[in-house]
């Protein structure tokens, strides 16, 4: 049986990950951080997981300050680093929660979100990340 995970947690992040890039909304109380809200704690985090999920070691960066930020961003695949792939500030942190104030690309947002927890409990996993 196919892991759907992995494109699953692709797609999700493509939609958080260029949210974060943007700066704008929630995610400007971050502006004059360079990795916006990512943090060491989360890097840890993503350690632990893929190793207990999926018997994957992680291979760090030179970065001073997140042992995975590279040039072009984060080099942790998505799926083993669910707790960022899924945040966006626009979710956590707004009075109403919304991608891009846009109905449809938040829609989608929440399609992918239940698919993702849905094929989590179908593998016996528990999910990683909060419910929006």
């Amino acid at each position: 049986m196919p892991d759907d995970l992995p494109i699953l947690y692709q797609k999700i992040a493509g939609i958080t990950g260029s949210l974060c890039a943007s700066g704008k909304d929630e995610c400007a109380k971050f502006s004059d951080r360079k990795y916006r809200c990512c943090d060491h704690k989360y890097c840890e985090e993503a350690v632990r997981f893929a190793r207990e999920k999926y018997g994957v070691e992680l291979q760090r960066t030179n970065n001073p300050d997140l042992p995975f930020m590279g040039d072009n961003g984060c080099t942790v695949a998505p799926h083993l680093r669910p707790i960022c792939a899924m945040h966006v500030c626009t979710w956590s942190w707004a009075p109403k929660s919304h991608i891009e104030h846009d109905e449809q690309k938040s829609r989608e947002y929440m399609e992918l979100y239940y698919r993702i927890k849905d094929e989590e409990q179908k593998q016996g996993k528990e999910p990683e990340f909060v419910c929006p």
